[in-house]
């Protein structure tokens, strides 16, 4: 490999989309993790699926990695002011709201992304896959 061109890959970001109409104009990116992390927060899922798993430690882990993953959202309190996306923004949400967020997370880390109908056969790439962005759908029978 003498005198090869090195490659940096770019971040994967994972814009979320969520199909509940209560849910209808908020917007969430996330970044990728490592394969290590996801094996991790893949663990810590099927840790708190049984009562002796479910302790505050392992919950704590799993909401600690959401949120380090958490790049931007549009979201406001009540008083009409900017929630921090951060770990201290994301503990102050409603259970179920943060459950839709990791759902469609986990979703997008373990989905391969789809070609684009619109990527040309001369390669060119879409908007959308040139900016890493992967559409996820959340929605799940209530």
């Amino acid at each position: 490999m003498t005198g090869s061109k090195r490659f940096r890959r770019e971040r994967t970001l994972y814009q979320l989309h969520f199909e509940e109409p209560e849910l209808d104009g908020f917007e969430c990116v996330m970044s990728g993790v490592s394969l290590d992390a996801f094996i991790g927060v893949s663990a810590l899922a099927a840790k708190l699926e049984t009562p002796e798993g479910r302790t505050q430690e392992n919950i704590e882990a799993q909401f600690t990695t959401l949120a380090g993953s958490m790049v931007s959202w549009n979201l406001d309190n009540d008083d009409g002011q900017p929630v921090p996306c951060d770990y201290e923004g994301l503990r102050v949400q409603d259970f179920d709201f943060v459950m839709k967020i990791m759902q469609g997370w986990m979703q997008a880390l373990s989905s391969v992304p789809k070609a684009s109908e619109n990527d040309s056969p001369s390669g060119e790439i879409s908007p959308e896959r040139s900016l890493g962005l992967a559409a996820v759908s959340t929605s799940r029978a209530s």
